[in-house]
């Protein structure tokens, strides 16, 4: 049975998660987790979750803390491009708001 994630919050964070790993430099996974204001352990179960629910799973080059989660070439990305533009312009905005 895959863990269940039902909140908004949650789906947010999924749409972060998939809009970080959709730039071409990809993200750690503590660059998700601060992103997504949680900890590495959630973006962990987030992942779980695209795998076992959607069927999508993130590529990983290298290892260790220092491992890249990136689509794969010419896997889509989960949401649609107005969406994951959308929340690109979020993540932006809030970094360079930092």
């Amino acid at each position: 049975m895959a863990p269940k994630i039902a909140t908004r919050s949650c789906l947010e964070q999924i749409a972060i998660i998939d809009a970080l790993i959709a730039r071409n430099e990809g993200a750690t996974r503590q660059q998700l987790a601060e992103a997504c204001g949680c900890s590495a352990r959630t973006i962990s179960r987030h992942m779980v979750w695209m795998r076992d629910v959607l069927g999508v799973e993130p590529t990983r080059l290298g290892y260790g803390p220092h491992r890249i989660f990136v689509w794969a070439h010419n896997q889509e990305p989960i949401f649609s491009r107005g969406i994951g533009r959308r929340m690109r312009e979020r993540v932006q905005l809030e970094e360079v708001g930092r």
